[in-house]
């Protein structure tokens, strides 16, 4: 559980997702990691009256041209996005491209059988 709560462990799948999106060589100590530890309770009251919700996520993006970063990280991500509804042991990865646009894959992503 620290690993996900430190963040720890989305930083690992970060960088093998960069690694294989981008054809760089990420490792997770390339990657930016702040975990959720230290929200209160007033944090996501405040995102709530904001019309958002917290959500620990893990972004990729190129950069500068060739340069990737990678960084996981508490955001507040509005009510109305699509990554604001998923709870629980759920995942999601939200994707945009030029060509395709915003897509978003979604399934469980924590117990014994989807981690298998």
């Amino acid at each position: 559980p620290r690993a996900d709560v430190e963040g720890h462990d989305a930083a690992a799948k970060a960088a093998i997702m960069a690694g294989i999106v981008f054809g760089a060589e990420v490792t997770a100590a390339d990657v930016h990691c702040e975990g959720i530890s230290t929200l209160s309770p007033n944090d996501i009251a405040f995102a709530r009256r904001l019309g958002h919700v917290i959500k620990l996520l893990a972004i990729a993006e190129r950069v500068d041209g060739d340069a990737i970063a990678v960084r996981v990280h508490p955001a507040m991500v509005p009510e109305d996005h699509p990554l604001a509804a998923v709870r629980d042991s759920f995942n999601a990865e939200f994707v945009e491209g030029e060509a395709a646009g915003e897509l978003m894959l979604y399934g469980r992503g924590a117990g014994a059988r989807p981690t298998a």
